[in-house]
């Protein structure tokens, strides 16, 4: 008699894929339905009209200041402005347009503020200020009374 084949029956087969595509479908169908938790909805937040800009002009200009002990003090600066492209667009116009008073009074607040300093260290980390309250006084308006927000030193000798 020949050997009998063993397979397994069809109940088992149909039973086994009945299994995994039931729990399939009944995942599926429960993330269909499910809502999302309502702390993960966040509310569109309006951007703004104006994109804020911060940019350092250079001032083309250097500074020369003679200090009372004839040394000689050589600083070239840039000026930390924020605001929108217009503004900014604006204030160098107005900058451009001032530069010999502009650069006149950098030289009266920096030549004042070495007689102010006591050595050349003194003067260096109290220059920025000085200059930056001067320009703020010539360029500011009811506007925007401080265009200015910071002076950078991009260079400083002394001789």
């Amino acid at each position: 008699m020949p050997a009998a084949e063993s397979r397994p029956s069809i109940v088992l087969t149909v039973t086994a894929f009945l299994a995994v595509t039931g729990s399939f479908g009944v995942g599926l169908a429960v993330s269909m339905h499910h809502a999302a938790p309502p702390e993960t909805v966040a509310e569109p937040v309006e951007a703004p009209l104006e994109d804020l800009m911060k940019v350092y002009y250079p001032f083309p200009e250097d500074i020369f200041i003679t200090w009372p002990d004839r040394t000689m003090v050589i600083a070239s600066v840039s000026f930390y402005l924020e605001g929108s492209a217009a503004t900014l667009l604006h204030l160098q116009e107005m900058a451009k347009a001032r530069q010999p008073e502009l650069q006149a009074a950098l030289l009266d607040a920096a030549q004042m503020q070495a007689e102010a300093s006591a050595d050349i260290p003194a003067y260096r980390a109290d220059l920025p200020a000085a200059l930056r309250a001067r320009v703020n006084t010539l360029l500011g308006d009811e506007a925007m009374p401080e265009p200015v927000k910071d002076v950078l030193l991009t260079k400083f000798m002394a001789r």
